[in-house]
């Protein structure tokens, strides 16, 4: 099996950039990756991105598997944009033969407000890079020192 990602990737970017780069990582070190859409049998596509690039292969290359990784519902966390989960929603019933869902949250109120469901569907939670987040070289934290910083984010 071969996998290809099909996304622009930033260098730092959003929780679905950071989600995505830590999974093509790890098809590398599995050696499924595929850096060439065309050279891979499954697609992996993100939310409402590059929907031209997605038509067009899945046009020309229909035998392809097509994979969308949704979030959202995008208007019950941005408090806007409902008509883009409608779009994502289309989208996926044109093109997507599978579902990969961020979380349960995510999937269960994509279903219930959205109306978004496969057959293949999957969840694949997000993770912190181990390359930055990890105790090499890292001293242990004492009861007695303080702590210099915490943040969250939800992108």
């Amino acid at each position: 099996m071969s996998i290809n990602i099909l996304f622009h990737f930033d260098k730092y970017g959003g929780g679905g950039n950071q989600f995505l780069k830590a999974l093509r990582k790890r098809f590398k070190e599995q050696h499924i990756y595929q850096d060439s859409p065309i050279g891979a049998k499954v697609i992996l596509f993100n939310s409402h991105h590059a929907f031209d690039e997605v038509f067009h292969i899945k046009k020309n290359h229909p035998y392809k598997i097509f994979v969308q990784r949704i979030d959202g519902p995008i208007h019950l966390v941005r408090g806007r944009d409902k008509d883009l989960d409608k779009v994502i929603f289309k989208f996926n019933k044109l093109l997507a033969d599978g579902i990969i869902f961020q979380s349960n949250w995510c999937k269960e109120w994509n279903k219930k407000n959205i109306g978004i469901f496969s057959r293949y569907e999957t969840i694949i939670y997000n993770a912190p890079d181990s390359d930055i987040f990890n105790r090499t070289g890292k001293i242990n934290f004492g009861k007695t020192q303080k702590i210099g910083l915490i943040s969250t984010s939800n992108s």
